[in-house]
């Protein structure tokens, strides 16, 4: 119940927070509507299997995809390592987060690479479809 009450009081917060300073620090924006976590001002803690992932996956000069991005901890996480001559895209189709990624891709650090954050759902196949968003931790409900 009191889970229910902190999530409803969230929607619509943003957030702005920091990188953890072994991905270059960089400043990105995030909503505890997406997960309770984000209240933490320590991103590291929020999700340091992504993190780690990150370190482990991406290499400098890297053009990296980022599908499903959410608030961009990976997309940002693997600018700061790609460095400026790699690219990172950023997929997300809820349009909450697509602004939120954004934003954050805005705040240009100049020693990682830019952020392409492109609002569109990806799929196995080529069809109209209607996509279905968790009720938890984003979207939005009316």
């Amino acid at each position: 119940m009191l889970r229910q009450v902190i999530e409803r009081l969230s929607r619509g917060v943003v957030l702005k927070r920091r990188l953890p300073s072994q991905l270059g620090g960089g400043p990105l924006f995030v909503s505890p509507e997406s997960g309770l976590k984000y209240y933490r001002s320590d991103l590291n803690s929020a999700d340091p299997t992504l993190f780690r992932m990150a370190q482990e996956l991406v290499k400098p000069t890297d053009v990296v995809w980022d599908i499903g991005a959410n608030v961009g901890l990976f997309s940002f996480a693997a600018a700061a390592i790609s460095g400026p001559r790699g690219y990172v895209i950023a997929v997300e189709p809820d349009t909450w987060l697509v602004d939120l990624l954004r934003r954050s891709s805005r705040l240009v650090v100049p020693e990682h690479a830019p952020v392409i954050v492109i609002p569109v759902a990806v799929s196995d196949r080529v069809e109209l479809t209607q996509l279905h968003l968790a009720a938890r931790g984003r979207p939005r409900t009316s």
